[in-house]
């Protein structure tokens, strides 16, 4: 009976269960390793104001620095608190994106265990139509 074409339904209907199921944990595991951009996120602000009053001491004692590195050497100092700056923002970009995931999967995972609960119910209806055909899953 493990053939018989009435039992190929029961057999769909399991193969989807399981992979709605296996799809809602891995969406978990995804919430799980982005809680973890906070730390980043605090890391590149301060950063950032460093970043920020490296360049207001640059800019205020530009007089006093240029005859000690020549205005070359200023330039160049600029030109990476500048690409710091970028750098910076990408960062903080990366972490409200990370954010913006964890907020998201936050709400997704409310309705998570209502998803488990739900293919334990239809596994078992599942489970119980395959001994019914004698088949086994």
């Amino acid at each position: 009976m493990n053939n018989d074409p009435r039992t190929e339904p029961l057999k769909e209907w399991n193969r989807l269960a399981r992979e709605n199921t296996e799809n809602a944990i891995v969406s978990s595991m995804f919430e799980a390793t982005s809680k973890y951009s906070e730390p980043i996120e605090q890391f590149s602000t301060w950063l950032l104001v460093g970043t920020a009053a490296i360049a207001s001491f640059l800019i205020a004692n530009s007089d006093k620095l240029i005859p000690l590195v020549s205005k070359g050497g200023f330039l160049i100092c600029g030109a990476f608190l500048c690409l710091s700056c970028i750098l910076g923002l990408l960062s903080k970009i990366y972490a409200l994106r990370c954010k913006i995931g964890i907020e998201v999967s936050a709400t997704v995972r409310k309705t998570f265990m209502e998803h488990l609960k739900s293919y334990e119910e239809e596994e078992n209806k599942i489970q119980d139509g395959a001994s019914f055909w004698g088949i086994d899953l």
